[in-house]
């Protein structure tokens, strides 16, 4: 019985160990999705912010 109780214990820690290694992957991966999100905002933004002045110096030396 005892052996018993203690393989259990030895493969919920196993499992516990996969679960932490996998949601630490997990997090990494996030994390990185999220740096590469947060540049391309910033490209799209640097963009649209270039546009923008392209189209108000349009206007002025349209008048």
């Amino acid at each position: 019985m005892e052996k018993i109780v203690r393989y259990e214990i030895c493969c919920l820690e196993n499992q516990l160990d996969l679960h932490s290694l996998v949601m630490r992957k997990e997090t990494h991966l996030l994390a990185a999705e999220l740096i590469s999100l947060h540049k391309l905002n910033k490209s799209h933004y640097q963009r649209r912010k270039s546009q923008v002045r392209k189209l108000i110096c349009s206007f002025h030396s349209f008048w």
